[in-house]
């Protein structure tokens, strides 16, 4: 038994062999009964194909491989008034089939292509032109000699339009307006006998060309086996072919019905082109949204919220996590799904981002968290974080900011460490982008200078009003820093301003001013530094003067180191004369002249060694208030009633570091420089006050220590002087005197006497009026009183005695006449020019009592020659003598070994007492 369907080509079927054709397939059968196949037995089949060839309404054709025709059946004389016999040999596509679906049905059979059957609907010409439309279906013969082609042709357009009943409207009209197209058609996959509005659109032809047509052609790859799915209720999927040869992806569902006696099918066939075509786009999105969110930088997951039994929320698993969140989060590659928020955190961070992701979920509204410190097992990390609700669950995109908050967090300490250098920074600092250029940036030390805040200050009109040359002539406002630099735009720098704000001193700057370029060489931005010089230009001015006062001092020292040891002979030859005259005798006069002549030799040699600093006294802790009152009483006496001597001290001045006698002077110099710049009425004030400086105190002097200073000043009401003349006020012998009305040294020693006792000179003076300021070091130990001795006058004479004395000196004259005078009083003398031969003298015999020893000498000095004598116990008793000891005061003599100092020119006397207290207070021991 073989089974057979109504279709072309899909039975395996063999139909009777005919002389001419080795089998066919037959196109039609009786209708099956109760909707079963109609099965025929083996003798049926001869009998069946006969009827077929010969009887039925269907025209078959046998081709060659070639498309030549090999048989043609009676049919096609009925039809198309062809006798057959004279069909064989033509080609059956040039002489009778036209049309495109004929060309293609062509182009398929000679092309030998394995994809037969084939349906067309052909147009077939009759003798006289005439075209008649068929129905075509092609297959190969299983039987036949190489590769024949059976193609069987049934006329079209035969079928009634009126299969339904037209008096049943309603279901006329539900079948027309149904949602789906619906097919009428034979069992199986049978002909076409009706299809409403939506099956005519979806299989793109009209009524009259689809009736008649097989469902099989329609349906090419669904098989009538398969109805037996669609019929009972389920949908198959297949592709329906249009007849313009496209295909449409459709679901088929059949039911059978009963139709005048004969059961017939409809097949509701819904398109799915829309949904295939969405549900493509749709997979083809979620790739593209995938493949791009594997691609992030930033991570993005999904989580879903796993509940326990009460339906509370318990922890949360991961649905999705891209490459990124994977890395971040530490999951391995492939154990996404297997991942969850506790196990992928700390129990702490888990049980806070539960909370976080339940509140959202509740609330719906997204959650941001710019930074926040996740902790997971193996590390603590910081994320910026942004959850939202998504379904059931929620979905998060998370971005690592350990390293960055890192950088951020170094960056901001940077930024602390630069702002704070900034803000303490002794320097003015004014930062202007020109891009931002109503946001200046000052340092505190720029405000300060400047007077005012970034909020008040333009940078094009900076400095003006207050930046002026060294003459006080304000810049004009294209020579002010900013605007000079944007003229001409490369880095300068001006040392040679001040700063004159009303109400403060004027202060010396230093500017510098810099272009900033971006990276296409344009200015972008502007710096400006502003360093206030005022003190360094003070300290430089010191230095200079102190380096000025060092050379003349040298020079004068030398200077009166001759003087001395000239006055030293001078004034002892001539006390020598006068003791050996009497008062009445013609040259004791002149001898009392010389003598004064002498004095001022001396008294001026004094003074220069004062300013050299070369004179020996050693500074003690005093109260400055009985001198300066002292000194007071004696101007008053002596200059000018008509000028008023003013003192004030304070209460609590502290005791100071300083040498009596040379304060005095120091005092006595100044009011007697004020009194000759006073004319006619006049003030001279003296005032002692304490003051303390810091290091950055403009008025402390450069070789000074900062602390606290007793400040006595001297100030007039007289003349002041010009800068010019401030300048050079302390040189030696610089006077703005007439000839002969001062020796230019007054303010000389006192400069030598406030560096001498480790002070300094301040000196302020304008149009009108100037002011002196002595600063001496604030005491520390206790107030030695100046005690005035009072009483007789030296005597003429001192006891004398018969000790051993050597005098070492390199002057002739001054051995000559200290031996004679020694010598005359008692004394064993002895003589040595140097330090050398005194130290021969000593160690041949050291039986000298005392040595009078020169400082400055050839050879070997007075003081390596005091260090020798004491390492080698050569003398009990030293007393230096000089007029000049450069770099040593009375505490180094001491120091090295001196018992006493006498400095030169002394007198007889002086000596003689000198040589007695020493001798009396270091006596020999005797043996």
């Amino acid at each position: 038994m073989v089974a057979y369907g109504p279709v072309f080509g899909e039975t395996s079927h063999r139909c009777p062999s005919s002389p001419h054709s080795p089998g066919f397939h037959p196109m039609d059968a009786a209708s099956p009964v109760d909707g079963q196949r109609l099965v025929f037995s083996e003798f049926d089949q001869s009998q069946l194909g006969r009827y077929m060839l010969e009887q039925s309404d269907v025209l078959v054709f046998i081709l060659g491989a070639d498309g030549l025709i090999r048989y043609a059946n009676p049919v096609v004389q009925q039809r198309l008034g062809l006798e057959p016999k004279d069909l064989v040999g033509l080609d059956f596509f040039a002489a009778l089939s036209t049309g495109v679906e004929s060309a293609r049905l062509a182009r398929l059979v000679k092309a030998k292509t394995p994809l037969l059957p084939a349906h067309a609907r052909i147009e077939l010409r009759g003798p006289r032109g005439a075209a008649h439309s068929f129905f075509c279906t092609a297959s190969f013969s299983p039987e036949g000699q190489g590769r024949e082609i059976v193609l069987m042709a049934r006329p079209a357009g035969e079928i009634s339009s009126r299969t339904l009943l037209a008096e049943d409207s309603a279901a006329l009209a539900l079948f027309q307006n149904a949602p789906h197209a619906i097919f009428l058609h034979e069992p199986a996959l049978g002909r076409v006998l009706q299809a409403n509005t939506l099956a005519l659109n979806l299989a793109c032809c009209e009524l009259q060309d689809l009736l008649g047509r097989d469902m099989q052609e329609l349906l090419p790859f669904l098989s009538p086996l398969s109805l037996e799915a669609a019929t009972a209720g389920q949908g198959i999927d297949t592709s329906l072919r249009a007849r313009s040869g496209r295909l449409t992806p459709v679901s088929v569902t059949t039911s059978r019905v009963e139709l005048d006696g004969r059961v017939r099918f409809l097949s509701f066939v819904r398109d799915l082109s829309v949904e295939r075509r969405a549900e493509t786009e749709r997979m083809a999105s979620e790739a593209r949204f995938k493949m791009a969110l594997d691609r992030l930088m930033d991570g993005f997951c999904l989580l879903a919220p796993r509940r326990d039994g009460a339906g509370e929320i318990e922890d949360f698993r991961f649905s999705y996590a891209n490459p990124a969140a994977r890395e971040a989060l530490l999951i391995p590659a492939g154990e996404t799904d297997r991942a969850t928020l506790s196990g992928v955190f700390a129990a702490s961070t888990a049980q806070s981002l539960r909370d976080v992701f339940a509140t959202v979920m509740r609330s719906g509204r997204d959650v941001n968290f710019d930074r926040i410190r996740l902790e997971q097992p193996a590390r603590a990390a910081v994320f910026a974080l942004h959850v939202c609700k998504h379904g059931e669950g929620v979905a998060i995109s998370l971005r690592d900011e350990t390293e960055r908050a890192g950088y951020e967090q170094a960056l901001a300490g940077k930024e602390r460490s630069l702002s704070a250098l900034l803000a303490h920074l002794p320097v003015g600092v004014f930062y202007v982008d020109l891009g931002a250029p109503q946001s200046p940036i000052l340092n505190q030390s720029a405000m300060d200078l400047l007077g005012s805040g970034p909020e008040t200050l333009d940078y094009r009109t900076c400095g003006r009003g207050l930046l002026a040359d060294l003459a006080g002539n304000p810049l004009p406002d294209e020579q002010l820093p900013f605007n000079r630099l944007l003229r001409h735009p490369s880095a300068y720098r001006n040392d040679g301003l001040q700063l004159i704000r009303p109400g403060h001193s004027p202060v010396r700057l230093d500017i510098a001013v810099s272009p900033l370029r971006d990276e296409s060489g344009r200015l972008a931005a502007m710096v400006a530094v502003f360093n206030d010089i005022t003190r360094r230009v003070a300290l430089e001015a010191q230095l200079s003067q102190s380096q000025r006062m060092q050379a003349l001092g040298t020079l004068a020292g030398g200077i009166a180191h001759d003087f001395n040891n000239v006055a030293q002979a001078i004034s002892g030859s001539l006390e020598l004369a006068k003791r050996s005259l009497d008062s009445g005798h013609s040259a004791y006069g002149n001898i009392c002249a010389a003598q004064k002549a002498a004095s001022r030799v001396t008294s001026l040699t004094a003074q220069l060694l004062s300013a050299s600093k070369q004179r020996l006294e050693a500074a003690q802790t005093a109260d400055a208030a009985p001198l300066i009152e002292e000194t007071a009483m004696l101007l008053r006496g002596t200059i000018d009633k008509r000028i008023e001597i003013v003192v004030e001290v304070a209460k609590d001045c502290w005791p100071a570091v300083l040498e009596p006698g040379r304060l005095q002077q120091s005092l006595l110099n100044l009011a007697l420089n004020a009194r000759d710049a006073i004319e006619g009425n006049g003030v001279i004030a003296i005032k002692a006050r304490n003051v303390t400086f810091t290091r950055d105190s403009a008025e402390l002097h450069l070789e000074c220590e900062p602390g606290d200073y007793v400040a006595i000043a001297v100030s007039d009401t007289g003349v002041g002087m010009p800068p010019e003349i401030m300048a050079r006020i302390f040189e030696p012998f610089f006077s703005t005197k007439p000839v002969g009305k001062g020796s230019g040294l007054g303010l000389s020693v006192v400069y030598a006497n406030m560096r001498q006792v480790g002070g300094w000179v301040g000196v302020a003076s304008g149009r009108q009026g100037t002011t002196f300021t002595l600063y001496f070091r604030r005491g520390q130990g206790s107030v030695q009183r100046q005690e005035r001795e009072e009483g007789p006058p030296e005597p003429a004479g001192t006891r004398g005695g018969h000790e051993h004395i050597l005098i070492v000196d390199d002057e002739p004259e001054i051995l000559e006449i200290a031996g004679e005078i020694l010598t005359d009083t008692g004394y064993r003398v002895e003589t040595a020019q140097d330090g050398v031969g005194a130290l021969e003298r000593l160690r041949r015999q050291p039986d000298i009592d005392l040595v009078l020893l020169d400082l400055t000498m050839p050879r070997m000095n007075g003081a390596d020659a005091i260090k020798a004598i004491r390492e080698e116990s050569l003398a009990p008793c030293v007393v230096a003598m000089s007029g000049f000891a450069s770099g040593l005061d009375t505490d180094d003599l001491i120091k090295l070994g001196a018992d006493a100092f006498l400095p030169k020119p002394y007198s007889l006397s002086q000596l003689t007492r000198v040589v007695r207290e020493q001798l009396d207070l270091h006596p020999r021991r005797k043996a």
